[in-house]
């Protein structure tokens, strides 16, 4: 039988379960995909061996059915969703390993019985590649199988590579082919033995004696493999005796001789590992002769560009050569004789050319360590003599690298180590070698080692808990074992950027070896001391899952109701003038908090025209100010384009009722920017509410206003204090009496300060709620004296902090990088976070859901405030006060978290203000992390570079950006993977050399540009690509398919893509990372449905179609998309529009209609086939027509509906008809219940032509809060009277700004 059919159903079963979509969690899907190589290897091997396979036949039908009946049973299951297809396709993957396993006893037998019946001798070469495909399997069962199950497993498939790399070394160099069968036949026989283990006993972890088996198994082929008898010692001895020598001479690299090489350092470690029996001075020399061998393995790989070969070797007899008499005697090694056959090895030895040394020197290594594996039997005069020999190999090793003129090692620019967060450092280190090809594949192996070297490290600073950031032995031991694993870092990254050979980065990692073996073997004294050090503090040493943090609601008003209630009534009162208001009082003391419940209340919202609120803080711009308050007030930003902003602030205002909130003012200028601006003479009603600690800025601002009132806004009461503590901490519940009392001294010491409560109770909420803990808390607390200075509050904060886990940290400190009271996009954050390596990635988790989960507990721990929240209680963006601000610059700037460069920053001891800022001079970062103020670096010829900066961001206001700097980006800051500009104009071309910086992850431009250069496409590393383009359209090349690691990918203004290539097979085109995707141009109908389907696993997509032969484009959207904004520009309906009915995937959750011109009654579809839409907002036009009809039962899982700027007329409900009264009164209490059931908010704008609201609403029982805005007054009446009617209490406070 021909193994064709096999391979086929084989090969096209591995093809299914690599699919992209496939995205199953559970252990099934790979541990098929590890069955299914284990039988590829077996008919592999099979088909190779033998020829006459007719006692097979049987056993390969057997596996081919198995395959065919996979195949047709997943094939289907994959055309589904991922949500319906990942339970069938896991309980098919079962069933398929249940299969698999049954034939495993017969595939066991097969293969001795295959390799006993075999009559003619085995190939070498094809040896060979049967171990390799088989070290393959058993590197695979590693990954997963419990490590801790088969300990001996990872130590073995060392001892077969060795075996591999030996055969392929002397494969083609062995002149004697007896010897070569020997060594042959001898490999065959380990390897025939070894592809068993996987098919021995099913594998089956609980079996206790099939593991007992498996251990005792790989013991055995160890021995076997370990050159420790006379038989293998002359098996191995005997073919390396009988080599060629080169006859050529060639500058190319010897990867045969590397592998051989490598595997004799693993010998070496073999020997030290029994170092209770050698000499001291044997220990040195080996570790030594380690070190020295690396140099070795790194020239055959790679050598040095200037190496050229010498021609003034005299040409030597190969049979009269020294190294062939020292052969000779090895091959009798084991007769009884004494002479001992490195007696005579002395004399300087004449080669060709180098590669002929290192070969040389290579064989008699391993003669040399192939020697002490007899050390039982090893008299000491001999042990003498060897070791002679050993100090002589190292000599001659050193001589040849002399003689090569070997080039200084890479050193390490001058940093400052990052001192939290070292775990996470050494995890993205490892996953940068996973992560790479190429050139880093030769040192891959080199640089695990010192991977695995820090792993080893960093538990000691694992297990010494708190205590490492108390002890100062401890941090400088960290601070050596950080600096050797930076310099890994460097070499390998160095490179990958293609700078320099791969020899001269191996030296560097040589050093960076020996490095990590000194500073381990500190490390192991020190450890035998720290069990007198005092015991470990261990502090949070697990991170919550999402669903056990408890957000802290900051926005609790405990006290200050009648505040508030007088507050609205000022503001909201029949006053004509325009009025200011301030509310005053000391840091922390809640005066943001109140503003906002204010400014959120739907009584105020819906009193004013317009409405806004901007945060001012100490450091402001007034530009900036007036182009935040005229982005608060439209919505968007608008293009100013050197107009006058406060002339355009006045036109937006004049004739309006409008509520200005500013705060956080701490002088008058701040406001008079803003008076400038303001209708003075209009009787409309208008308010300004500013917060300020100051009573003077307070006093100054309400001077000059006839109508105005100052709030002094008073600390909590004690037993108010105690009130919001305990509701913050235990939310509906009660706190335990046991706790009560020191939950109230808790309270307490808070002083009444709304912020210091919060930073409490995130404290203890999210800890074991116990006496101990609690009284822990206190004392902390007692050494805290909170009153009016911030520094108090600061203590607080070190407290939450010092309570965090280290990445949690490195996560909380990253808010230092925005701009002082920036609002922080979370999904920007999230992939800042990823791609600074600062997310942990957590089984059945993506990083995005991990990072989410790290936000949500720094929001509960109340360190960071959640500023716009969706429907569904998402947070889309967050802020950090002032105070936390501050202390995470201060604490990043101790632990060399970040370095900032902007107006009140000095570096170098050089002042860049005034005349002298201007003075050309250059610095050098020394820090991982660099932010520069645009402002700053716009206005100074300052050339900064970074050698070792990883990340870039450029922070402060938006500006232009000099042409000089933009240009010296790649020169200067070659090993970045984040780079941020989206604070500058970079204008009108993308910037030249970013295509070079190879290592990116994250990548946002803001410019003028109208492309982007088809260079893009060498970012193979690129996970975030954002353009905001300032001209509008920017036109995307075809290279942007090629950015297969692509998960987000942002284009403000609209990306245009050229027409796809139908000749190109789709399959190498696909971007199946892509998570998100805004805002590609749908132009053509074919096109667009093309550029769709190559996005299998879109999730968020904003798209714009333009109308083409009057109708939309086709949209074959991806069937997980879970968010859809899908926007349309029309100026008028064409006659004979052509309405193509959209189909929308199940999936969707989240729908954005604009300008699309649709009928109503396709709402109505979607309201019937999308039953897990939670948001839909309708806006400019997005309907076409006077009348809405919705029926009850659609859209039942609806949380937020938003019409905006629509035609809109009469909106009704389907009533039925009147046909028995008491069967009408059940439908209408029928419709009561299925109309909107979930529906919570609604937002109505615009809609000038609608009067009146269904008032079946009334029956909403989830509706909360509508609100009416320039819309028609009978409209506002008409939400009002249904709220009115609402017969539950309706929460008229939402926790903050809320979107979706």
């Amino acid at each position: 039988m021909a193994y064709t059919g096999v391979n086929y159903s084989l090969n096209h079963l591995v093809r299914l379960l690599s699919t992209p979509v496939l995205t199953s969690s559970k252990e099934s899907i790979p541990m098929l995909k590890l069955e299914l190589g284990f039988l590829r290897t077996f008919l592999w091997w099979t088909a190779k061996h033998c020829r006459e396979n007719g006692n097979l036949e049987a056993l390969l039908l057997q596996i081919e059915v198995v395959a065919r009946n996979a195949v047709s049973h997943i094939q289907p299951i994959l055309l589904k969703s991922v949500e319906d297809s990942a339970k069938e396709l896991d309980q098919r993957s079962a069933e398929v390993l249940h299969h698999v396993q049954l034939l495993k006893p017969e595939i066991e037998k097969a293969y001795i019985k295959v390799a006993k019946s075999s009559t003619h001798a085995p190939d070498a070469l094809m040896v060979v590649e049967f171990m390799n495909s088989l070290i393959d399997n058993l590197k695979d069962l590693l990954r997963y199988r419990d490590p801790s199950t088969f300990s001996e497993l990872r130590p073995f498939i060392t001892k077969l590579r060795f075996l591999r790399n030996l055969l392929s070394f002397v494969a083609t160099r062995c002149i004697d082919q007896e010897k070569l069968k020997d060594l042959t036949n001898h490999t065959e026989g380990i390897a025939i033995e070894a592809a068993c283990i996987p098919f021995m006993c099913a594998f089956d972890p609980k079996d206790g004696n099939s593991t007992t088996s498996i251990k005792d198994k790989l013991t055995e082929l160890t021995w076997k493999i370990k050159p420790s008898t006379p038989d293998i010692r002359r098996i191995y001895m005997g073919v390396l005796g009988a080599l060629s020598l080169l006859t050529t001479e060639t500058d190319i690299s010897d990867p045969d001789l590397a592998s051989f090489i490598d595997s004799l350092q693993d010998c070496l470690v073999d020997l030290q590992d029994n170092q209770q029996i050698w000499m001291d001075s044997l220990k040195v020399n080996f570790e030594v002769l380690h070190h020295e061998l690396t140099f070795l393995s790194s020239f055959a790989k790679d050598p040095p560009n200037q190496f050229i070969e010498s021609d003034k070797s005299e040409s030597d007899d190969p049979k009269a050569d020294p190294i062939q008499v020292l052969l000779g005697k090895i091959r009798d090694w084991s007769s009884t004789s004494d002479a001992h056959p490195f007696k005579d090895y002395t004399e300087s030895l004449t080669f060709k050319g180098q590669f002929t040394h290192i070969q040389d020197l290579a064989v008699k290594v391993g003669c040399t360590i192939f020697f002490f594996f007899d050390f039982n039997e090893l008299e000491e005069h001999k042990l003498v003599e060897a070791e002679t020999t050993l100090v002589d190999l190292i000599k001659k090793i050193k001589l040849l690298k002399s003689e090569i003129k070997v080039p200084i090692p890479l050193t390490l620019p001058e940093v400052n180590i990052i001192r939290i967060d070292y775990l996470g450092f050494i995890r993205n280190f490892r996953e940068l070698l996973d992560q790479q090809a190429g050139p880093v594949n030769y040192l891959k192996r080199r640089a695990l080692g010192i991977a695995d070297e820090l792993e080893h490290l960093s538990s000691l600073l694992k297990n010494c808990g708190e205590n490492f950031h108390e002890h100062e032995k401890l941090r400088n031991l960290a601070t050596q074992i950080m600096t050797a694993a930076y310099r890994a870092e460097y070499v390998i990254e160095s490179l990958l950027l293609r700078d320099g050979t791969v020899f001269n980065h191996s030296l560097s990692l040589i050093d960076a070896v020996g490095e990590m073996k000194r500073i381990r073997r500190e490390v192991m004294v020190f450890d035998q001391k720290m069990s007198y050090v005092t015991e470990p503090k261990v502090v949070n040493l697990t991170m919550p899952s999402r669903g056990m943090i408890n957000v802290a609601k900051q926005e609790e008003l405990v006290g200050f109701t009648d505040e508030r209630d007088r507050l609205i009534d000022q503001l909201t009162r029949r006053s004509s003038p325009l009025s200011v208001i301030a509310i005053v009082g000391m840091s922390g003391v809640g005066k943001t908090t109140l503003a906002k419940r204010v400014y959120n209340d739907p009584g105020v919202s819906n009193h004013f025209d317009i409405c806004a609120f901007v945060t001012v803080s100490r450091v402001y711009d007034s530009r900036e100010l007036l182009l935040e308050i005229l982005h608060a007030i439209t919505g968007h930003n608008d293009k100013v384009d050197g107009r006058d902003l406060s002339e355009m602030l006045h036109e937006r205002l004049h004739g309006k009722g409008f509520l200005i909130v500013m705060d956080d003012v701490w002088d008058a200028e701040a406001y008079n920017v803003l008076s400038a601006s303001l209708p003075r003479d209009e009787n409309t009603g208008s308010r300004i509410l500013l917060t300020t600690r100051s009573d003077d800025v307070a006093k100054d601002v309400t001077a000059g206003f006839e109508l105005h009132d100052i709030h002094h806004l008073r600390p909590l009461e004690e037993a108010e204090s105690w009130i919001l503590l305990e509701k913050m901490i235990f939310q509906q519940e009660s706190c335990p009496p046991k706790l009560k009392e020191l939950g109230m001294q808790l309270s307490k010491k808070t002083k009444g300060l709304p912020f210091a409560i919060i930073l409490v109770a995130g404290i203890l909420a999210n800890a074991e709620k116990t006496a101990e803990h609690w009284t822990e808390v206190q004392e902390s607390l007692d050494q805290t004296k909170i009153g009016s200075n911030d520094q108090d509050l600061s203590s607080i904060i070190g407290m939450s902090y010092q309570g965090l886990l280290d990445c949690l940290r490195h996560c909380f400190l990253y808010f230092g990088a925005f701009p002082q009271d920036d609002e922080i996009l979370t999904s920007k954050l999230i992939r800042l976070w990823i791609a600074e390596g600062l997310i942990q990635q957590t089984e059945g988790k993506s990083l995005e859901d991990v990072a989410v989960d790290y936000l949500m507990f720094l929001i509960g721990r109340g360190l960071i405030m959640a500023e716009q929240k969706s429907s569904k209680d998402r947070v889309k963006s967050c802020r950090v006060r002032d105070l936390i601000h501050e202390f995470c610059l201060a604490k990043a700037k101790q632990e060399n978290v970040y370095r900032l460069m902007d107006e009140v920053s000095t570096v170098d001891g050089f002042d860049h203000h005034g005349a002298d800022s201007n003075i050309p001079f250059s610095v050098t970062c020394d820090h991982r992390r660099l932010l520069i103020s645009s402002n700053w670096w716009a206005n100074t010829s300052l050339e900064v570079s970074g050698p070792l900066v990883r990340s870039l961001v450029i922070t402060g206001r938006r500006s232009d950006f000099p042409r000089s700097h933009v240009s010296s980006l790649y020169h200067n800051f070659k090993l970045l993977r984040v780079l941020d500009l989206g604070r500058v104009n970079v204008a009108n071309d993308f910037p030249v050399g970013l295509e070079n910086m190879n290592l990116l992850k994250y990548l946002e431009v803001r410019g003028e540009m109208t492309s982007v250069p088809s260079s893009i496409g060498s970012l193979q590393r690129l996970e975030t690509f954002v353009t905001i383009g300032l001209r509008g359209e920017v036109a995307l090349p075809d290279a942007i398919w090629n950015l297969r690691n692509l998960r987000h990918l942002r284009i403000d203004g609209g990306a245009s893509f050229g027409a796809p290539d139908y000749k190109q097979e789709i399959s190498g085109k696909l971007l199946s990372n892509l998570r998100t995707m805004s805002t590609p141009i749908l132009k053509y109908r074919e096109d667009s449905e093309e550029m769709l389907r190559r996005l299998p696993r879109l999730e968020k997509l904003k798209c714009i179609c333009l109308f083409q032969d009057k109708m939309l484009p086709r949209l074959n959207l991806p069937p997980q998309l879970v968010s859809l904004k899908l926007f349309s520009y029309s100026p008028a309906l064409f006659p004979d529009f052509y309405w193509r009915e959209l189909k929308f995937p199940s999936s969707l959750r989240r729908l954005t209609l604009s300008g699309n011109r649709l009928p109503w009654h396709q709402i109505s579809i979607i309201g019937r086939q999308l039953h897990n839409l939670e948001v839909l907002k309708l806006q400019n036009n997005a309907i076409e027509g006077s009348r809405w009809v919705i029926k009850a039962g659609d859209f039942p899982r609806l949380n937020l509906l938003k019409l905006d700027t629509l035609d809109l007329e009469v909106w009704s409900v389907v009533v039925p008809e009147l046909i028995n009264p008491f069967k009408y009164i059940q439908e209408y209490v029928d419709i009561g219940k299925r109309l909107l059931p979930s529906l919570e908010r609604l937002e109505l704008q615009k809609c000038k032509k609608l009067k009146k609201l269904p008032a079946e609403l009334k029956k909403c029982k989830k509706l909360k809060e509508i609100k009416v805005k320039w819309c028609n007054p009978f409209l506002q009446h008409s939400a009002s009277r249904i709220m009115e009617k609402q017969y539950s209490a309706i929460d008229f406070s939402p926790s903050s700004s809320s979107s979706s």
